[in-house]
């Protein structure tokens, strides 16, 4: 199987423990930068997402990309980006199975709060993109529409709030990494950031600023900050 996807398929490809499948993916993907952004290595090549799609080998490909484009005016245009990626998977691989999944809701702390979602990562732009997400899969034939959404809201369509009851990033948040990981679960492993060059975290905090609040939330290991060395120098 192929993962394509943005900083969420990233922490899967770390942590699932799927070695045999291939991850196309990478921090601030979107369905625009799936045929711009070189980021796949794949024999020997460094491609795009769509230049892997078309020379890989496999049978399935599962698809998680959307919360890039919250800000995005039109969803008609993420609709069709999202279009032109199948489109490549089925002219090249005609008898794979396509797996398109929804879009992850907000908080509502996120949501109510300006400031922090600037005027874009609300529940509002969720919905609507969500909406032109189905209407395309419906329109494809053989493509499978997964709505993980569901298992992660709570009664009013928000990300259930015991998730993220600090309003901070998970990777930022002592509340998820150190008493939900640590204490509740009882996870004794490397807990690796998500990528902390997200402008959920770089519109609020400097690249220092994030590795030292990441290491104090409980944080073993980051990953992808916006600027390496400036993180590096703020720890130490």
């Amino acid at each position: 199987a192929v993962f394509v996807g943005d900083s969420r398929t990233e922490g899967l490809k770390m942590y699932s423990g799927l070695d045999s499948s291939q991850f196309f993916s990478s921090v601030g993907m979107d369905v625009d930068k799936v045929f711009t952004d070189q980021v796949v290595s794949l024999n020997g090549q460094l491609l795009t997402v769509a230049q892997a799609l078309e020379q890989a080998s496999y049978s399935k490909v599962y698809i998680m990309l959307g919360m890039n484009e919250l800000g995005w005016v039109y969803e008609s245009e993420y609709a069709k980006g999202y279009a032109r990626i199948i489109d490549v998977i089925q002219s090249t691989h005609p008898d794979a199975e396509i797996y398109v999944q929804s879009i992850i809701p907000v908080s509502k702390w996120l949501n109510n709060n300006p400031d922090a979602n600037r005027g874009y990562n609300t529940m509002a732009n969720v919905i609507r993109l969500q909406k032109a997400l189905v209407e395309m899969v419906n329109s494809k034939e053989g493509v499978h529409y997964v709505n993980v959404a569901e298992c992660m809201e709570d009664t009013e369509g928000y990300l259930f709030s015991d998730a993220t009851e600090d309003g901070l990033p998970a990777s930022l948040s002592y509340t998820i990494l150190t008493e939900r990981l640590r204490g509740e679960l009882g996870f004794t492993g490397v807990i690796c950031t998500d990528g902390l060059g997200m402008k959920a975290i770089t519109d609020h905090y400097s690249p220092a600023e994030a590795a030292i609040a990441a290491l104090d939330a409980g944080a073993d290991l980051l990953l992808l900050p916006a600027d390496l060395q400036e993180a590096f120098d703020g720890v130490v």
